[in-house]
């Protein structure tokens, strides 16, 4: 899953999370998750997708740790994508701010 996240698509990736994909299967080497690939390789949409779809389904889960006891926020902010963050953070709040209202 790791690796099929970089290497095709954002529709296809989509269409394979959309399908049962397991947005949270680790690498056997290096214990990376999808959305700590893809901060990793600075795909933000996709980035953005995974983590829209853990706050709207419980999908991926930004608190795993790889084998490094990594998370996916410390792999961004070890890379110094301080853009990155503003705008995981924001679509959090967007996010939040839209489920709140629907209540």
């Amino acid at each position: 899953m790791v690796l099929t996240l970089l290497n095709i698509s954002d529709s296809v990736a989509i269409g394979l999370v959309a399908g049962g994909a397991d947005t949270n299967l680790q690498d056997n080497v290096t214990g990376m998750s999808p959305l700590m690939a893809t901060i990793q390789n600075n795909h933000t949409a996709m980035a953005q997708f995974l983590i829209a779809l853990q706050v709207m389904r419980d999908g991926c889960d930004i608190n795993l740790v790889d084998k490094s006891n990594t998370t996916a926020l410390f792999h961004a902010v070890e890379q110094g994508k301080c853009l990155y963050l503003m705008s995981l953070h924001t679509m959090f709040k967007q996010i939040i701010w839209y489920l709140n209202r629907t209540k």
